[in-house]
């Protein structure tokens, strides 16, 4: 058990195996934020080399972003309808 100190001093006990997929998380999250970033420097590089119209530069800085909200999305297990806000 890991204890985390919880809002007003008090303290909480969290499974080992939570607080793991937590900092693999965490941990993924601030590996995604290179490629992310990385692109904005580099654009007049790469609008010169390939001769890109500023308008497919744009969407190829955003696309990144785009992919990752597209995948992020909530999906529902096959074969399971929705009643209310619960999968059953």
């Amino acid at each position: 058990m890991l204890h985390i100190l919880n809002h007003g001093s008090s303290v909480k006990s969290v499974p080992i195996d939570q607080a793991f997929t937590l900092a693999c998380a965490w941990f993924a999250a601030l590996n995604a934020r290179a490629p992310l970033l990385a692109i904005g420097p580099l654009l007049p590089l790469v609008i010169d080399d390939f001769h890109m119209p500023f308008t497919i530069a744009g969407l190829l800085s955003g696309l990144p972003l785009l992919l990752m909200g597209a995948t992020g999305l909530p999906t529902r297990p096959a074969g399971s309808s929705c009643s209310g806000s619960a999968w059953s």
